[in-house]
């Protein structure tokens, strides 16, 4: 009995890590609005399109932490999943949800947004510079100011894109190591 208080006890503390990853995520979001909105809002006030591009110095960091943390929430959920839920009767919430997760269709429009806000602002942040943007008579210089924001918005589609892909078989390659660390326990 001693032994299942310790293992409920670490089941608890990773589903509660897992919650305050959740929880940080969601703060993440709303400071990524809060300052887009607030930079937008300067930017269209002061009718300085180059503002707009300083949507970028919000967008690509925080995205990059949001991937972070996400991966430690996978990390935690599919050692949950592997070590402790087969010794735990009646608990198989990171089972149950990977096997519900996967009879879901991919086509949510939720999950677009999920994934690609960031490339969506991005794009919003780009159209509004370029539309807005007052032309010189030289022309590399303006090639150079419309095309080089581009690589900013083409990074966030990038990791973006990087992540979405990787997000579902993220998951399975860390059961795999889970499971290759639990045999080799077992070996010693």
């Amino acid at each position: 009995m001693e032994r299942e208080d310790k293992i409920l006890r670490e089941y608890e503390s990773l589903r509660k890590e897992i919650a305050d990853i959740l929880a940080w995520q969601n703060t993440l979001y709303l400071f990524n609005f809060t300052a887009v909105s607030a930079i937008f809002a300067i930017a269209f006030s002061n009718d300085n399109p180059y503002l707009f591009l300083l949507t970028f110095l919000v967008l690509i960091p925080v995205r990059s932490r949001y991937i972070y943390h996400y991966e430690g929430m996978i990390r935690a959920a599919t050692y949950i999943s592997v070590f402790l839920e087969p010794k735990l009767k009646g608990i198989a919430w990171e089972t149950r949800l990977k096997k519900l997760e996967a009879s879901f269709n991919k086509e949510f429009k939720s999950i677009i947004f999920q994934y690609f806000m960031s490339s969506i602002i991005g794009v919003f942040s780009y159209l509004f510079y370029f539309t807005n943007r007052s032309l010189t008579n030289n022309f590399w210089y303006d090639v150079i100011l419309s095309t080089f924001p581009l690589l900013f918005v083409f990074y966030l589609i990038y990791i973006e894109i990087k992540n979405f892909n990787k997000s579902h078989i993220k998951k399975g390659e860390y059961i795999k190591r889970w499971i290759e660390v639990k045999n080799s326990e077992n070996e010693i």
